[in-house]
């Protein structure tokens, strides 16, 4: 396999540059290896072991594991064959059964408002996050607003930041009222589905600079 990966490295080393190539590792390691600025000399040898590595980490690994795996079965024919009846069996989840081809949707908006995980689920209550151990990040399924696992949004962090930083700006810099004659009753909270939910009308509001600001403010 070494002897492989080291010929590969040599015919992808000596082509022509003219030939058009789409980027893979290879030939962002080869790249790295003819520029003068990097630290560290960058041999065949060494992008060789790296790739052999990788080889050996993804398939050597899955390899031993299903041999052994199938030397259990084959020693222990009533695993083998409940093992094989199961293949074709429908998917259950949670004593559901999902059909072959069927799209399964997660319920975010139910999730967070299930009486089982919080008390007054329908109510605006953030400071129920203050001193709990259940956070945003996709790690507790009683909240999950930016998703979980593989598909977790990728702009978490960024998106987190920033509404925490200006939500508080704004709220430390003015004092919000709703425009006259409308109150916190008569204000419309109607929603309409999306990429993402928004409002159904568009939020208007009253601001008024925040006095504790201005007394704040060094001197």
């Amino acid at each position: 396999m070494y002897r492989i990966i080291e010929s590969i490295i040599r015919e992808r080393a000596t082509a022509s540059s003219a030939v058009a190539r789409d980027d893979d590792m290879l030939s962002v390691l080869l790249r790295l290896q003819k520029d003068s600025a990097t630290q560290f000399t960058l041999t065949n040898e060494i992008i060789a072991t790296f790739i052999l590595d990788i080889f050996a980490a993804g398939s050597d690994t899955a390899s031993v594991t299903l041999e052994w795996a199938f030397s259990e079965l084959i020693k222990n024919p009533r695993v083998l064959h409940k093992a094989q009846s199961e293949c074709p069996e429908t998917c259950r989840i949670i004593g559901y059964d999902v059909p072959k081809g069927m799209a399964i949707a997660v319920n975010v908006w139910a999730i967070g408002r299930d009486t089982k995980s919080w008390d007054a689920a329908e109510e605006f209550r953030p400071e129920r996050f203050a001193n709990s151990n259940i956070d945003f990040k996709g790690n507790n399924f009683e909240y999950i607003p930016f998703g979980a696992g593989r598909r977790i949004c990728p702009g978490i962090i960024f998106g987190y930041a920033n509404m925490r930083l200006a939500l508080a700006s704004l709220l430390y810099h003015f004092d919000w009222e709703l425009p006259a004659g409308v109150n916190t009753y008569q204000f419309d909270m109607t929603e309409v589905s999306g990429i993402s939910v928004k409002r159904k009308s568009k939020l208007l509001l009253h601001a008024r600079t925040h006095i504790s600001s201005i007394h704040n403010k060094p001197n």
